[in-house]
């Protein structure tokens, strides 16, 4: 087996070694296995000269004219000045340090969030608890309706129900509120809709 050393320029930082076997003729005129090595790095002569920098570090590099016309003249040597140029700020509305625009944040911290927060009027209401609501509801039903279901006298307080007569969830008027069992409940509500009615021999 020949052996062909590819002399190279190592590129900085570079400290690679790379073998390729290949079956073709040796320098000898016999075929044979030939092993190329490659110690890494661009040869001299690949290299093309600097004809931008980048827009961020100034770091002198190349770029395709058609890629310098389709960025607009811009240029940047990695992701990491790519990055910065991206990176839009605005300063915290207390401190003043600089924050990420595209947080939606007003403040850089807690802290500055409670400090901006001093002397603001808050005018709307807190929202109501729909649970508690309806709990007050039942309790004030059973004491004045009876604990009973006022259709079938099912008397088992714990699963009673408060039903809206005209389907307004938001109308707690007693007038409008019946305390009912989960099954005159739910007669009421899906009865008259029952998919039921239209399947021939059950309807």
């Amino acid at each position: 087996m020949a052996v062909v050393t590819a002399a190279v320029v190592m590129a900085e930082g570079t400290d690679s070694l790379v073998s390729r076997k290949l079956n073709q003729k040796s320098p000898k005129g016999d075929f044979g296995l030939i092993e190329i090595r490659y110690t890494g790095g661009v040869p001299e002569r690949y290299k093309r000269n600097p004809n931008t920098s980048c827009l961020i570090c100034k770091k002198l590099i190349y770029r395709r004219p058609v890629e310098m016309e389709r960025n607009h003249g811009r240029s940047f040597c990695g992701s990491a000045c790519f990055g910065v140029f991206c990176r839009k700020e605005k300063p915290c509305a207390i401190c003043g340090k600089p924050i990420l625009s595209g947080d939606n944040k007003k403040t850089c911290s807690r802290a500055c969030a409670n400090k901006n927060r001093i002397g603001m009027n808050y005018s709307h209401r807190p929202l109501r608890d729909k649970v508690k609501n309806q709990r007050s509801l039942k309790i004030r039903l059973l004491n004045l309706r009876g604990k009973r279901c006022q259709r079938c006298g099912y008397d088992k307080i714990e699963i009673l129900q408060v039903h809206h007569k005209d389907r307004k969830k938001d109308n707690n008027n007693l007038g409008n509120l019946e305390l009912i069992c989960p099954n005159c409940h739910y007669e009421e509500h899906f009865l008259e809709n029952s998919w039921l009615k239209n399947v021939n021999g059950v309807g």
